[in-house]
């Protein structure tokens, strides 16, 4: 996508949720704050009766001129596109329709239940289906009852034309009972036991059924072959399908829940050319797709690794079939994200309980930072050693274009990757410093003030404190000079790597624009690289 670099985690984040508001063809995707992504030039929805919902955004680049370049457009029109974003959407949970009914059976029943039985076995799949069902239960329980009690509440005051309820006697009697704090209390516990009671009865309802139905599709699956879920290969093909119709662009994914699977299994299925159109993938509160590929397929993902960013809530029913940190046997890099602990099951899978730093970027679980950078850097060397293999196999050994390129790309990918970490070091020496300048300015007080019920002077309770070595220089002035000498020294290593990149970027440009041969190869070169 245009820009992404520039875009915060919160920024993608909001792309991926354009996947439940997008309505029509040709509609203008972007952001709150303004922030254009593209127009919808293709809706892919049930194409074979198995319930999908993709949708293809085009951005053309031409500013205030900005429409959809549809696949009824010409090649022409088409190979000038260069940036591609699809989304993949969620599953379905309305009911109001024929439609949403056959929607919300499909995703759940024909999709959702066979993947889980794989990834979880049958026994798994019940719990998690159980789980689920309880939650979503208990939340539409609460608020129906919650619903009828502000309706009743409508009912009974006592209204008029020109009054308020609460002008009249009897409505400010009704209303001082109802805004009473027993009386709220008693509304939040019988709140309470009716979404136990409606627990109790989905757990009834659904545990058997579900673990029966997960037995039987996996061995139904595994006797007819008919898994992976149509929704998956249909999904695939769509993929294929926009690669085809966009052959110049690059294409930028996103999904979340069901549409992260569809879309794990969509890239699992790419030849390697095809995989070289696909930009960065970002999915949220999905399974785990990754064990139910196959070899060949685990192959193809795990060669994109680095351009898919997986965000995972564990605190998320949906988010499951991952470890508690890192990425291995998963599907891209997941970045396990520490949340908020919502009471509302839609609402946590839905991605309300992340929680974003001063730059809107996700604040990851603790103790699992240094292992996701860990994998990024590893991730993204691969790219070098991959291309360094391809140049050398095409061409029986490497030029001297190639040799400066090469160097060029892993100057580059490693200066990237240490800025980052050297960056993120610095921004929380920043915090600790603001955090320990406060600590330092209420300890200085302390030395300075006679503590409660003492019969000495100040000056005596200070010598009393140098006697066990505390005075403001040891305590205060050393520990501050201490800490500013290490902030200087991350400021110090953080401007050094700044200007390396700075440095490698202009030789490179530089070595371009003095060779417009080796220019024109490098530039080939980077599609293959990214």
């Amino acid at each position: 996508m245009a820009f992404d670099k520039s875009f915060s985690d919160e920024m993608k984040k909001e792309i991926a949720y354009k996947e439940y508001e997008i309505e029509s063809y040709n509609q203008d995707v972007r952001l709150k704050t303004g922030e254009y992504i593209g127009n919808v030039a293709h809706i892919y929805d049930s194409v074979n009766g198995n319930e999908e919902q993709v949708f293809v955004i085009t951005n053309n680049g031409q500013g205030e001129k900005q429409k959809a370049v549809p696949y009824s457009a010409s090649d022409e029109d088409r190979s000038q596109i260069h940036d591609v974003t699809v989304l993949m959407k969620g599953s379905e949970t309305e009911i109001s329709t024929q439609k949403l009914l056959h929607d919300t059976f499909t995703d759940w029943v024909k999709t959702d239940l066979p993947a889980a039985s794989n990834i979880l076995n049958p026994v798994g799949a019940s719990e998690y289906a159980t789980d689920y069902a309880k939650n979503y239960a208990r939340d539409k329980a609460k608020d129906s009852f919650n619903n009828a009690v502000e309706a009743f509440e409508d009912a009974i005051i006592p209204t008029s034309v020109n009054l308020p309820p609460e002008a009249t006697p009897v409505g400010r009697f009704i209303q001082k009972a109802l805004d009473n704090p027993v009386s709220n209390f008693v509304q939040e516990k019988a709140s309470d036991v009716a979404g136990f009671f409606a627990e109790r009865t989905a757990e009834e309802q659904v545990k058997f059924p579900t673990l029966m139905g997960a037995a039987f599709l996996k061995k139904y699956n595994e006797l007819t072959g008919t898994f992976p879920p149509p929704q998956f290969k249909d999904a695939a093909a769509h993929l294929k399908e926009v690669i085809r119709k966009y052959p110049n662009a690059k294409i930028d994914l996103y999904g979340h829940s069901l549409g992260s699977m569809d879309i794990q299994y969509a890239l699992a299925c790419l030849t390697e050319e095809e995989a070289s159109h696909i930009g960065t993938v970002h999915l949220y509160n999905g399974p785990n797709a990754y064990s139910i590929l196959t070899p060949e397929q685990k192959a193809r993902i795990d060669s994109l690794k680095y351009k898919i960013y997986n965000h995972i809530d564990h605190k998320d029913l949906v988010s499951l079939g991952y470890q508690d940190s890192g990425s291995k046997e998963s599907s891209g890099i997941v970045k396990h994200l520490k949340t908020k602990n919502l009471k509302n099951t839609g609402l946590q899978h839905m991605m309300h309980g992340y929680i974003y730093d001063k730059n809107g970027n996700l604040v990851l679980e603790k103790g699992t930072e240094a292992i996701t950078r860990k994998e990024i850097i590893e991730e993204r060397m691969k790219v070098y050693y991959r291309l360094k293999d391809k140049l050398q196999k095409t061409g029986g050994g490497l030029s001297s274009s190639e040799r400066i390129y090469l160097d060029a790309l892993q100057a580059r990918l490693a200066s990237d990757e240490l800025i980052r970490v050297v960056d993120e070091g610095l921004e929380q020496a920043q915090k600790s410093k603001a955090q320990l300048d406060t600590d330092l300015e209420t300890l200085e007080k302390v030395l300075q003030t006679v503590p409660k019920g003492f019969i000495l002077n100040l000056a005596e309770v200070e010598e009393a404190y140098a006697q066990a070595g505390a005075t403001r220089q040891t305590v205060v002035t050393e520990v501050r000079e201490r800490f500013d000498n290490r902030l200087a020294a991350y400021q110090s290593l953080s401007n050094e790597f700044h200007a390396l990149s700075e440095q490698v970027n202009a030789g490179i440009e530089l070595l371009k624009a003095k060779d417009q041969e080796i220019a024109g190869e490098m530039n080939q070169w980077e599609q293959l690289a990214y």
